[in-house]
């Protein structure tokens, strides 16, 4: 199962409870009607009665009109909210297929034509791990860092090239 961890900012992002505001609980109330799989003017009508009998037969002002209320700063950040919630869901729900599947598959006690196709299923589905990872690294050396450096590899230079290394070979 997939877990879901919030920001602090995150949560302050999302709207907070109405409390007694009429107007906003009605927001509320169409947001989740249309989570629950309401069309939008349904429930727009049902929980707005007064403004659709104004624009009531005019699908163009219905339109503006549900446009208008969706873009509403409290209404999208349900919206937004009701999304995430819903992704979360769904990926949990994947999740869980993923893993009885893999079950499947790996089960001694699943007919071999069975295991396989479980098998077939889990690696076609399953997500694909990023092939390549480009990491870029920049670093300000400074010049007397660079001058040591050089004088360290000139120093190693003459190390291996002069004669302070006395080899003796021994025939045996």
């Amino acid at each position: 199962m997939i877990q879901y961890d919030m920001t602090k900012q995150e949560l302050d992002s999302y709207p907070t409870a109405p409390l007694g505001d009429k107007i906003k609980q009605a927001q509320v109330d169409y947001v989740l009607s249309i989570v629950a799989g309401d069309s939008k003017e349904e429930a727009y009508a049902r929980l707005f009665p007064d403004r659709y009998k104004k624009i009531q037969g005019n699908p163009h002002r219905t339109r503006n009109a549900i446009y208008s209320l969706e873009q509403g700063e409290y209404v999208s950040k349900m919206m937004k909210t009701a999304n995430k919630q819903a992704y979360s869901r769904f990926f949990g729900k994947v999740d869980k297929v993923l893993g009885r599947v893999y079950d499947i598959a790996m089960s001694e006690d699943v007919e071999l034509k069975d295991s396989m196709t479980a098998a077939n299923t889990f690696l076609k589905n399953v997500p694909k791990a990023p092939e390549e990872i480009d990491i870029k690294v920049e670093v300000d050396i400074k010049d007397s860092y660079k001058a040591m450096l050089l004088e360290r590899k000139k120093f190693m230079t003459e190390l291996a090239n002069g004669s302070a290394i006395d080899v003796e070979v021994v025939d045996e």
